[in-house]
């Protein structure tokens, strides 16, 4: 019984970092979606990030420009690492923009339809 729950314990630190991904991680993987817009990245910016602000779960999001365009991300910091959950790029396309989202595989439809609905809502 005791080795058991000590066991569990020992388990609980190795599965919560498990679930902690780097912008390089989340870089790394599938874009989750890809969109094309016509609105310049600045504005999609703007308006993905007024989308999202009021959603619980992204709390500690961000966005900056970047060299061709804008980032719109949340990463917190648990203690023991960086959580990244997404990234949002959004780059200069001809006059418009390209945006491609990367999530963390653990976003279950909740979160991820959230930023599903955000993007698509704005380009």
């Amino acid at each position: 019984m005791f080795a058991r729950r000590n066991l569990l314990l020992a388990l609980i630190p190795v599965a919560l970092m498990s679930a902690c991904s780097t912008p390089g991680d989340l870089k790394a993987r599938a874009p989750l979606m890809t969109e094309a817009s016509s609105k310049n990245p600045q504005t999609l910016a703007a308006c993905i990030g007024d989308r999202l602000i009021n959603v619980d779960s992204f709390r500690f999001m961000s966005s900056r420009p970047t060299a061709g365009g804008y980032v719109v991300m949340q990463e917190e910091n648990l203690g023991w690492g960086p959580n990244t959950t997404f990234i949002i790029e959004i780059l200069e396309a001809g006059k418009g923009s390209q945006v491609k989202v990367v999530a963390r595989p653990d976003l279950r439809s909740g979160p991820e339809e959230k930023i599903r609905s955000a993007v698509k809502g704005c380009v």
